[in-house]
């Protein structure tokens, strides 16, 4: 009898029409946890190739936390090679590089892959791109913005092994796919939005991996942006929607296992989410009135077993960032910062003589060299820091305040916004956040890139840093990790350190 009382109260709770009287809530989240247990029993995960970084945030259920470092590290020693994107600054913007486990790098770009063996040679190219694309067993999964044409490619060849029409379009940054366990998880659909600012996803798909065909669709309470599935085990996996909503769902089946939408649906952000080894779950995003470049941001804390909101703090910067957390566990770290505005020399197609087109961008090229930029169109400059909160709390531990930056736009967008007008590739900017998200080692240091063209190493043990220049804007999938290998991707170039 106990026993049918015990599925009767999970069947209710998740129709959420339990009575609390009946139900207590400990043994509905352990019946919970036993109940996926036992699917992920039913369905082992597929068989293949441990990849070392199979997603654009790491391994699932040590996301973000490197391989082993060595005790002293300096970026500009341990360099050992930079790839350049065949098409320049403006061929295709590059979020992540994904890493197999014999340490070939898939560079996944708006415009292509490639993939490069691990010293940067050329291995294969594909003309399918997709700003984020994941490893799963023997191939790599991704999705064409707008069309919604998915595919699968064969890790060794680069061949097709099926190409897949999903939905009628996607969201403005409705590219981003992530895979585990034979189901690949993506954005689909648009939701109109006043402005030009982009249109979110309307509706979270999964699929079967081996052939594309839909397996479940699920609606969420606000649209998605940069949607990025994360997985707790084998059978379920976490998203967090674009008004910072937080839900949990069936791998296999899109069911929902818990939901934590937030209101106004009216709020942005550009950040994502993480998952700690627990599967606990942490979401940054900026509350309404809260803009790209100015406002503040919301960060929450949520079980992993029952979505039971732990804690939420505020940050003066708004969310678009995604975090990461430290290796021991103890530490969500985050890099408050502001978005950059759009290049000045986009202007210049306004202008009627060549001359005049000139004289603009040579004035930007001056303003950037004296850090003036800014001031002279009237705009203060970014400030950014980097910031250690409680993962126990949410209260701040430490926070490491950087140099302001003072172009207008991040760097390079300038050089991208001349080189569109004078037809020397489609894409006119990156326009990346101001920082990628972190990975952090088991020292406790940092690692982090910045769209000033910097990469940051930073130990808040000692608040102490080291800086690599790579001159280039970075994306929030910015930073790979590898046994004796970290990769960095900015824009348009791939940077590999060696230890």
């Amino acid at each position: 009898m106990a026993v049918v009382v015990q599925w009767l109260c999970l069947f209710l709770w998740q129709w959420r029409a339990f009575a609390e009287d009946d139900c207590d809530q400990q043994g509905q989240v352990n019946l919970l946890q036993s109940h996926v247990n036992l699917a992920a029993r039913r369905h082992p995960p597929a068989q293949g190739p441990t990849h070392y970084w199979p997603h654009s945030r790491g391994r699932a259920q040590q996301y973000t936390i490197t391989y082993p470092m060595p005790e002293n590290v300096n970026l500009t020693a341990a360099h050992s090679w930079t790839w350049e994107h065949p098409g320049g600054l403006n061929g295709g913007i590059i979020w992540s590089t994904l890493i197999d486990s014999k340490k070939n790098l898939y560079v996944c770009d708006t415009s292509s892959i490639h993939k490069l063996s691990p010293d940067g040679k050329m291995i294969w190219q594909s003309e399918h791109g997709g700003e984020n694309c994941a490893l799963d067993g023997p191939a790599l999964f991704g999705m064409h913005q707008g069309s919604a044409l998915m595919f699968a490619l064969d890790l060794e060849t680069g061949r097709e092994i099926w190409t897949k029409k999903v939905a009628s379009s996607t969201g403005s940054n409705g590219d981003m796919v992530e895979a585990s366990n034979g189901v690949v998880v993506a954005g689909v659909g648009t939701i109109p939005m006043a402005g030009d600012g982009g249109r979110p996803s309307a509706r979270l798909i999964g699929v079967d991996s081996s052939n594309g065909e839909e397996l479940w669709s699920f609606k969420p309470d606000c649209g998605m942006w940069n949607i990025m599935a994360l997985f707790p085990d084998n059978e379920t996996f976490n998203f967090m929607d674009q008004c910072g909503g937080a839900y949990r769902l069936g791998l296999r089946n899109g069911s929902v296992i818990w939901s934590k939408p937030q209101n106004p649906l009216s709020s942005f952000t550009d950040g994502g989410a993480i998952l700690d080894a627990t599967g606990d779950m942490y979401t940054c995003s900026s509350p309404e009135g809260s803009s790209g470049t100015s406002g503040s941001g919301v960060v929450r804390k949520y079980r992993g077993a029952d979505g039971q909101q732990l804690w939420e703090s505020i940050v003066d910067s708004p969310c678009v960032n995604f975090p990461a957390v430290s290796a021991d566990g103890s530490t969500l770290i985050l890099a408050p910062g502001g978005l950059a505005a759009d290049a000045v020399t986009k202007g210049a197609r306004k202008l009627q003589s060549r001359q005049e087109q000139e004289q603009l961008y040579k004035l930007q090229q001056e303003l950037l060299d004296n850090h003036t930029q800014r001031s002279y169109y009237d705009l203060p400059d970014l400030e950014g820091s980097i910031l250690g909160l409680d993962t126990s709390n949410g209260k701040v531990l430490w926070q490491h305040q950087v140099e302001p930056w003072a172009g207008v736009a991040f760097a390079l967008d300038e050089e991208r916004a001349w080189n569109q007008l004078n037809g020397n590739g489609p894409l006119p900017h990156c326009w990346p956040s101001h920082w990628s998200g972190a990975i952090a080692d088991s020292y406790g240091r940092v690692y982090i890139g910045r769209s000033t063209g910097d990469v940051y190493v930073y130990n808040p043990r000692t608040d102490t840093e080291d800086r690599f220049y790579t001159g280039d804007g970075i994306l929030m999938g910015g930073m790979s990790s590898a046994p004796g290998m970290l990769v960095v991707s900015t824009c348009s170039f791939v940077h590999a350190f060696k230890f």
